[in-house]
């Protein structure tokens, strides 16, 4: 195939990712990322066809190693859309914490539970955006499915089905469990949900720790680079030109 083909197969690479499916979320992501958005399809589009037309103009003899170099960076780059960063996680898991706090609360207070999901639903929305979670997407899939569970539970469903979408989020598996042993709450269940927030606390505290641990490490890192020259000067170097002056040459 001559070279003059390389636009066409960069065109039919561009028009696959557009029609390529969105790359499926883990329940742990909102639901609203669940596809991949269209400026994202674009950027990766354009990623991918760009690379095609570089490698097609230096290159006209290899113009075909430009296509699995554009289909790897267009997936990277829709990888990079849908990735929810680790900042954002952790604030998510915070917050979804004190939720849990709160409905714990409203149990032991001996509401029900979907009376208790309700009001800490209700007093999150008159509270805003600002305080203890944000509107939309950035409330976090946690408390999304505890909004889910809150309107099945409002709506009569039954404990296993009202449940369903927090048994499908790993930080909410242990509480959806428990809520479908003891459906109408107590003692027991606020347990359940006041274990559950602590053991997410102490999650974000690992994260946290490791996360210091990594950015140790990243500092000492332009420091050994600057020592490792000195060290094969002075220290290397001279052994090695020691032992080249006894070697009979």
């Amino acid at each position: 195939m001559p070279h003059s083909d390389g636009p066409l197969v960069a065109l039919l690479l561009a028009l696959a990712v557009l029609s390529w499916p969105a790359p499926g979320l883990r329940a742990a992501k909102p639901p609203s990322r669940q596809q991949v958005s269209v400026s994202a399809r674009w950027r990766a589009t354009a990623v991918a066809a760009g690379l095609c037309a570089v490698v097609a103009v230096l290159a006209p003899a290899y113009w075909w190693l430009g296509v699995p170099a554009g289909a790897l960076a267009a997936w990277w780059s829709l990888r990079q859309d849908v990735k929810v960063p680790a900042r954002t996680v952790v604030r998510q898991r915070a917050e979804l914490a004190a939720q849990l706090d709160l409905v714990a609360a409203c149990l032991q207070s001996g509401l029900p539970i979907a009376g208790a999901l309700a009001a800490v639903r209700e007093s999150i929305k008159s509270v805003g955006a600002g305080d203890v979670a944000d509107a939309g997407e950035s409330a976090g899939a946690g408390a999304m499915a505890l909004d889910q569970t809150a309107a099945l539970l409002a709506i009569g469903a039954d404990p296993e089905t009202a449940w369903r979408p927090a048994a499908e989020h790993p930080d909410l598996a242990s509480v959806a469990a428990a809520a479908r042993r003891s459906a109408s709450g107590g003692t027991t269940l606020a347990e359940a949900f006041r274990e559950q927030a602590v053991l997410l606390r102490r999650q974000n505290a690992a994260a946290a720790q490791s996360a210091a641990g990594r950015a140790g490490v990243l500092m000492t890192a332009p420091l050994g680079a600057c020592f490792l020259p000195a060290f094969l000067c002075l220290g290397l170097a001279p052994a090695v030109v020691g032992l080249l002056e006894r070697l009979p040459l």
